[in-house]
């Protein structure tokens, strides 16, 4: 007697590794997509929060803006390695005391939105989903 599997067993087999790769792989693809969204915007968390601080350290205003989906620094054009379209409703201000106008900054990174929201007068900067 012959040890071994049929073809009918493999063919199976293979089958059953392809149905679920092919349910596995998009769910993993949207994941990776949005964690890499995600990262992108951290990085504008973290460019407020640097602006936050040189304000406070260096005594110097700094107006942020979003004109036509760009980011606009004391009116100078910011050109941001990744593709990130921003939105302001206004101008989020941090001025030279250590306070600022608060105010919320919409980005959309390949489509995945996120809110970065500064709060008034202290300038507390958070990252929201939507």
């Amino acid at each position: 007697m012959r040890k071994g599997f049929t073809l009918i067993e493999m063919l199976i087999v293979v089958a059953i590794v392809a149905i679920l790769f092919s349910v596995v792989a998009p769910m993993s693809i949207n994941m990776y997509r949005s964690y890499m969204a995600s990262q992108t915007a951290e990085k504008m968390l973290i460019l407020l929060s640097q602006i936050r601080r040189h304000s406070f350290l260096y005594s110097e205003e700094y107006k942020i803006e979003c004109k036509k989906g760009k980011l606009y620094i004391n009116d100078k054009l910011i050109k941001l390695k990744d593709k990130v379209v921003c939105k302001t409703d206004k101008p989020i201000v941090f001025y030279n005391n250590g306070t600022s106008s608060g105010g919320d900054m919409k980005l959309d990174v390949s489509g995945f939105y996120f809110t970065l929201k500064v709060k008034s007068p202290f300038g507390a900067i958070s990252m929201e989903n939507g």
